[in-house]
């Protein structure tokens, strides 16, 4: 089942002038408080009063997720330029590898 975000439409939308910087921090702010959010849902889903699950599926689970975080991860260490650092805002870190 792929999920379908509402902001798909908003986000495909240009912005008059926008430049490409602000184009980034337009869509990563939005994609970053969807995926912290679905990420907290995840986590809810370790109440053992609400659901049954064994370690096995706990460490897949959490595995696939760390392997797709580190693939997106990977395609901003690829391109040389600047990447938004999201725990300072405004600041930015050149790329070096």
């Amino acid at each position: 089942m792929e999920i379908q975000d509402n902001q798909t439409e908003l986000e495909l939308e240009t912005v008059e002038g926008e430049t490409k910087a602000e184009r980034f921090l337009r869509l990563a702010g939005n994609r970053y408080k969807v995926a912290v959010k679905r990420i907290r849902l995840i986590g809810n889903l370790g109440n053992r009063n609400a659901y049954e699950y064994d370690d096995d599926q706990v460490k897949s689970m959490f595995d696939a997720l760390r392997k797709e975080l580190d693939e997106a991860e990977a395609k901003y260490s690829e391109a040389d330029e600047e990447i938004f650092d999201p725990f300072q805002k405004d600041y930015y870190i050149k790329s070096n590898t």
